[in-house]
């Protein structure tokens, strides 16, 4: 199916996009926890928005990769 150098040519550029995506973490979170407290005083309404909101994203993020990722697969 792969030829073990197409193999290693996609290892190699997932290591380099792998170092980026580290710092989409702290981002979403601080951006999940400043969109809970923005709608709610308690910290457990917070903490509930938060959690709600990360999943959004991570969700939403996980598509636009998985379009990225078949389209550049069926060029």
């Amino acid at each position: 199916m792969f030829e073990i150098s197409t193999l290693l040519a996609i290892t190699g550029l997932l290591a380099l996009g792998a170092a980026q995506i580290w710092y989409s973490i702290p981002l979403i979170i601080a951006v999940s926890l400043v969109w809970g407290a923005t709608r709610h005083e308690r910290l457990t309404e917070i903490i509930t928005q938060s959690i709600r909101s990360l999943i959004w994203v991570l969700t939403f993020m996980g598509i636009i990769f998985a379009l990225i990722f078949c389209a550049g697969y069926l060029q």
